[in-house]
């Protein structure tokens, strides 16, 4: 078990450094100029903000991961082929699907079509987050492992 805990926080940390690079490219270009133009208030609330974004990423992406991908991991394995194809496409659709179930559940109701690329974006986290379960996970059992 304890093996299985270390790929799942180096898992959580890739899906995290994935989906806040973006956000991470809008804090820099405001940190760089809050802090040309002299304003050190506004770049320190933007280092704040962004490390509760990151935090806020890090928590979505392992409570979904926790509480679905890792049943999902264990269905494919037992039930289906178990590949990196099948475990990279659930996490693709896991993450398609985390944002608007996480929208619907807050009640949101303003979602025009700009949030696709967010989709996407949430999409492409989750195949990174899958990628590296499965890769940190492999390293661990290669005999069971079957090519894509």
């Amino acid at each position: 078990m304890k093996p299985y805990a270390g790929a799942f926080l180096q898992a959580v940390l890739a899906g995290t450094a994935t989906a806040s690079a973006l956000p991470f490219l809008f804090a820099l270009v405001i940190l760089t100029l809050s802090l040309v133009t002299g304003e050190p208030t506004q770049a320190l609330v933007t280092l704040y903000l962004f490390l509760l974004i990151i935090g806020a990423i890090a928590g979505v992406i392992g409570g979904t991961s926790l509480l679905i991908g890792l049943p999902l991991s264990f269905l494919v394995k037992r039930l289906w082929r178990n590949s990196h194809r099948a475990h990279v496409m659930l996490g693709i659709v896991l993450g398609f699907a985390t944002l608007p179930a996480f929208l619907a559940v807050t009640g949101w109701q303003n979602a025009d079509s700009f949030l696709l690329l967010l989709y996407a974006y949430s999409a492409l986290a989750g195949g990174v987050t899958a990628d590296s379960w499965w890769r940190n996970t492999q390293d661990r059992h290669p005999e069971k492992a079957k090519p894509a």
